[in-house]
């Protein structure tokens, strides 16, 4: 397993991942909706992802796939 990402993403109205600055030790150089410390499989896939609040805190989790 390697080193933990940092993830800083920005999200729209329905906290879909929009855009995304990951890497390891890196500093944003600009305001982000959110920053989150991820593995490199989720960093690498972030635009899978949503932002949801729970319990007054922001987590990643998977959008849900559109019925087919």
């Amino acid at each position: 397993m390697g080193a933990p990402i940092q993830l800083y993403v920005d999200v729209n109205e329905a906290g879909e991942v929009k855009s995304v600055y990951a890497g390891k030790d890196i500093v944003a150089t600009e305001q982000y909706d959110y920053f989150f410390i991820a593995d490199e499989e989720t960093a690498n896939n972030a635009g899978l992802y949503k932002v949801v609040i729970e319990k007054m805190k922001p987590k990643l989790v998977l959008k849900e796939a559109p019925n087919e």
